[in-house]
């Protein structure tokens, strides 16, 4: 299976979310290359993932109410289930669970994917075309 990279395809049109799109599929990239060499200890990056996707979703969210986005329930039920995966993982390598099969590494993969290219398009969509949305700008 590759390890996923940032492609033309994730590309939405909206530089701070596109910015953020590529962090998040470099770190999902660190976590599959961290299978293939066979790294013991998975904890660093995965605490890297989940605090990148905090921030990320929070980011997003935050897009989303200043844009007016119809769609946010549905978009934060998304962001839950993602966050409650991720943080399921981190739990099972607190008690000792040092790896994560190519099965999750691959779930992880597909889901981010799929939600830009789904959720997320419609969200960027949104704020490219209604005059009241406010393009995110920079942030911290």
């Amino acid at each position: 299976m590759k390890i996923l990279e940032w492609n033309e395809a994730l590309v939405l049109g909206c530089q701070e979310i596109d910015t953020h799109h590529r962090k998040l599929v470099g770190i999902l990239g660190k976590v599959h290359q961290d299978f293939v060499d066979g790294v013991i200890d998975i904890g660093p990056v995965l605490d890297e993932l989940q605090e990148y996707t905090k921030y990320h979703f929070r980011s997003e969210e935050l897009w989303m109410l200043d844009g007016v986005y119809p769609e946010i329930a549905a978009h934060r039920r998304e962001h839950a289930f993602f966050l409650n995966k991720v943080g399921a993982l981190r739990k099972e390598h607190d008690k000792g669970v040092q790896y994560l099969s190519l099965e999750t590494i691959s779930f992880l993969e597909e889901w981010i994917t799929n939600h830009i290219k789904k959720m997320d398009v419609t969200l960027a969509c949104h704020l490219l075309t209604d005059a009241s949305a406010a393009l995110p700008g920079p942030a911290n």
